[in-house]
């Protein structure tokens, strides 16, 4: 209900224009975070001599959890084990997942960064270069821990609006419809980002096992996953 009336203001007072500008941000939101993964952590697990999209798949059951709750702590215990089970050792996934959950959060980046842009913009005021640097890096400190909260981002974006008063705090009502659809792609990076730290950090301190990634990551993409399996024991024995 305070969405549908947070959607209604914007369209009142400025008509039903705002909606498509509304959707340019998410369809410009939801490319950046497509280029993000496929460029940058994919170009990563090239140089770890691994496919990306056979980790994707290894932890689909753990995005899409993620996507549901739109908080990214939801998924950590299971993360943790699929983690150990590709190969990376206890002690790494223990100490890079959990502190990743708090200090490791590309999708928050993008999200306060372009959600920032977007709101200036709007109310017509330019930001200068200092500016902009300033946000950022007010947001990279106030944005740490909020991987645990659904719609943690959207706080730290209003108090950071506030602490630096660029924009007017009032300019955030402009996009509060949309943002549980701009923490989806938020929470997707943050979970499949440190992921992939996990396996870098793995690689890095000689503790990640390449070959049983490897044989784990194909039998990903060759044979069903053990619960279609047992369901369809289940299902042949009845």
């Amino acid at each position: 209900m305070g969405t549908f009336g947070a959607l209604a203001t914007v369209v009142a007072t400025y008509g039903a224009e705002s909606l498509k500008q509304l959707g340019y941000l998410i369809i410009l939101f939801t490319a950046t975070c497509i280029v993000y993964v496929l460029v940058v952590l994919g170009a990563i697990m090239r140089a770890c001599r691994l496919s990306l999209f056979g980790l994707i798949r290894f932890l689909k059951a753990e995005l899409l959890v993620a996507l549901s709750t739109c908080s990214s702590e939801a998924v950590l215990p299971q993360l943790v084990r699929k983690l150990e089970i590709l190969g990376i050792g206890r002690p790494v996934v223990g100490i890079v997942i959990p502190s990743g959950f708090s200090f490791n959060l590309d999708g928050s980046a993008v999200y306060l960064t372009m959600a920032s842009l977007f709101l200036a913009q709007a109310m017509g005021i330019d930001l200068s270069w200092q500016q902009q640097l300033i946000m950022v890096g007010v947001m990279m400190l106030t944005s740490k821990g909020t991987a645990g909260i659904a719609g943690g981002a959207f706080i730290v974006l209003a108090s950071t609006v506030t602490a630096v008063g660029h924009i007017p705090l009032a300019a955030l009502s402009l996009i509060v419809g949309i943002d549980r659809i701009l923490n989806e792609g938020r929470v997707f990076i943050n979970v499949l980002g440190n992921a992939v730290a996990a396996i870098v950090i793995g690689k890095w301190e000689n503790d990640f096992d390449t070959e049983q990634a490897r044989r784990v990551l194909h039998a990903r993409t060759t044979t069903p996953p053990q619960d279609e399996l047992d369901t369809a024991k289940v299902s042949a024995g009845k």
